[in-house]
């Protein structure tokens, strides 16, 4: 369950990261209206949200013995920062 942790870890980093580049390129804004609003309230801290929120997740995934439900989220976070970097320039 370990690697499933840590490669949800990494696909959380490459979202705020893609996230991150791909609004500072322009011409584009936030998709997702929860992460949007959380954006428009908190500014930067909607990074310390999301790393709020999504670790729960992951931490109650992970007490449950749930660990496909860990690599899911994973695969669609990943999936979602990939196509993130379509809009850096």
């Amino acid at each position: 369950m370990i690697y499933a942790l840590i490669a949800f870890a990494l696909a959380q980093l490459a979202d705020v990261v893609s996230t991150t580049k791909a609004l500072k390129s322009g011409g584009t804004r936030e998709a997702n209206p929860v992460v949007r609003w959380m954006m428009d309230r908190f500014g930067r801290g909607w990074i310390v949200l999301k790393v709020v929120v999504s670790g729960g997740a992951a931490f109650l995934l992970w007490k449950t013995g749930f660990e496909f439900g860990i690599w899911a989220m994973a695969a669609v976070t990943a999936w979602v920062a990939y196509r993130n970097m379509r809009f850096v320039k």
